[in-house]
This record gives structure tokens, sequence and C-alpha cells, in this order.
């Protein structure tokens, strides 16, 4: 569906005055059966609608959206949700300014985390983004679309640049500001990393509620589907599409650090790398009970938009750390002893 409007059956009249001021309409199950098939509306149903359902139009994006809490309802029951935090992460807000490179500040943060809560490093130190930038996937640098003449940087993923650092380390952080059109400084840039033994394994998840469960020891990455909302100053719930007149950008690389009840509801507690100046100083609260299916998309997001073959929730592609210990170091050589987990 490149054009909500345009749609056989199509929205009633006033679904469309709705949809072309605010971006969003309201549809019971019979209209989502009669405009987007029976088969849409059954899948919707697996996760079922507290309130209805949306069809949101947003910067290119035509989604299905709406609120379901069962499968937290459902975990709270067996008493596996919510999972808590006995104590804060260590770190602070970094800020990547205009780079492209969410995937590489919530990799080389992840890494950092880990290192202190492991005991290898006795307080949070921020690892070298730049470094990563230029290592990981150097054949890529100049060729995303969206980085512009100003930028050399790419986007890419938090498990690959977590992979890289596995195998070849990273070092601290050398500038927080810097250009990606030069490399860094020849020492850093050559020098291989005692710390590239540190990492046990990179491990993926595949579903929120799996990854949820690794919450209470260990910080997890995560993607977040990006609207304009993300960036607004404030400390309202994030909603994505579910949000009245905002804009589909495209996928944001953040750090869950803990699930709250907040404001009505539970969310999750997400550190982003924008600085402090967005969000609640830096952090988001991103809403569990929204889930959504793209419908389509217009060409200018095509290539930027994953597609949903079930209902998803705002955060995907989780991926958290195991690190060894420092005795478990000092106790044999680690040579060989890397697991790669999928």
């Amino acid at each position: 569906m490149d054009d909500p409007m345009d749609v056989d059956p199509p929205l009633p009249e006033h679904s469309q005055r709705t949809l072309a001021a605010s971006g969003t309409c309201h549809l019971g199950e019979a209209d989502v059966a009669r405009i987007l098939g029976l088969q849409i509306l059954q899948q919707a149903q697996t996760r079922p609608a507290i309130d209805g359902y949306s069809l949101c139009s947003n910067g290119g994006v035509t989604s299905l959206v709406w609120s379901s809490n069962r499968w937290i309802l459902e975990a709270g029951r067996v008493g596996s949700f919510p999972p808590l935090r006995q104590l804060p992460l260590p770190g602070w807000i970094r800020d990547q300014r205009d780079h492209h490179l969410c995937w590489d500040y919530v990799a080389t943060d992840l890494f950092s985390i880990e290192s202190v809560l492991n005991g290898l490093t006795p307080t949070y130190v921020p690892h070298c983004a730049w470094h990563i930038c230029f290592n990981c996937r150097p054949d890529l640098l100049g060729t995303y679309p969206k980085a512009g003449a100003e930028h050399f940087c790419y986007a890419y993923y938090v498990e690959y640049a977590l992979r890289h650092i596995q195998e070849h380390g990273v070092p601290s952080e050398f500038s927080s500001v810097f250009s990606c059109h030069h490399k860094p400084p020849t020492l850093i840039y050559y020098t291989p990393q005692p710390n590239r033994t540190w990492i046990r394994s990179v491990r993926t998840i595949a579903t929120l509620e799996e990854a949820l469960n690794h919450l209470p020891n260990h910080p997890i990455g995560a993607d977040l589907i990006a609207y304009s909302q993300l960036f607004e100053k404030g400390d309202g719930i994030y909603y994505g599409p579910r949000a009245e007149n905002v804009d589909f950008l495209q996928y944001h690389a953040v750090i869950i650090e803990c699930v709250m009840w907040y404001r009505g509801e539970f969310v999750a507690y997400c550190k982003m790398s924008n600085g402090v100046h967005v969000a609640d100083d830096g952090y988001a609260y991103v809403s569990l009970n929204t889930m959504f299916m793209i419908m389509g998309c217009d060409r200018s997001a095509n290539s930027f938009v994953r597609p949903t073959n079930e209902p998803q929730h705002l955060l995907t592609n989780f991926v958290f750390l195991e690190m060894w210990k420092p005795e478990e170091l000092a106790g044999s050589s680690t040579t060989g002893m890397t697991l790669i987990i999928l």
C-alpha cells in the first residue's frame, strides 16, 4: 500500500479526514478485515488489542498499530515480569552528534558497561566509536545514502560491531568529537588492543520476552523503530507510529537498561547516544504495549523499512555480551576460548 487513501474498499470519509489531518485514524476489527484483509486481522489478533486498531501513515510508511498487554499479564502470572535490576548501570549519556553511528555507540557502550559489571575495569571508560567506524566495515565508508557529503560514516548492526570488538578489541575513546572523513590517529588505528580477549560470547536474542529475562544481569542492545517523537525533549512515553503527527525516520540502536512501571504502563528505559538534550536527559521511555505491522511504504522510504511478517514490538534485534571474569583471564589463556553464539 503506497497511499493509505488508495484502498479498495476505501477508508470511510471521516477516517480519511482524520488520517490526513493527524497521520492516524481508528479502525475496528471489521474495518481491519475489510480494508487490509482477514489474514492481517488474524495475525494482529495473536496479540489482542486493548482498544481497537489505528492505521498510521507517517513519513512515507503506513502501519497498522495497536496496544496489547496480554503478553505482559501472562508473564506476570508466572512471576517472570517485570525483571528488576538491583543497581543502576555505570556510565553516562554520550553524543554521536550527526554521525550515523548509533550501532557503534551502543556496541562500545555495552562493552564499557559489561567491563565494569564483570570487574575488568574499576570504573566506566568510554571506548572509541571513531576507531570502530573505520575498522569494522571500511568497505562501507562513504556508501551510506543518508549520510550525505558531510559524513563518511554508515549504518550497521550492533551485533557485528560487538563481534569485531570480540576479535580485535577496542581502544578507549580518544576524542568525543571527530570527523568521520579522517582516520583515527595512527597509534590508535594500528595498535592491537589487549581487551580483545575479554568477551566470552556475543548473544543474540529473537524476542523481546526472552531479552527482558536477561535484563537483571545484562544491559541489552536493541534496534528501536524511530519516529520524530523519539528525539523531542520531554519525559513522555515513546509510542512510535501510535503518536499523532510524527514522521518515520529509520531505526535507532539503543541500550535497554531496565523495565519500569511509568504513567500507568510498563516501559523499557532506554539509553540513547544523542546527548542530554533529547528525550528525558538522553533516556527514552519506550512503550512495551505497542504492537505494529507495516502495511506499505513509498519509494523514498522503501530501502530503509524492514518488513514485518507478524506483529512486532517497537524494539527488535536484541543482543548482549557475556564476558570473562578477571580470575578466568588470569587462570588460563583465553586463546581459542572465544565463543560465537547465534
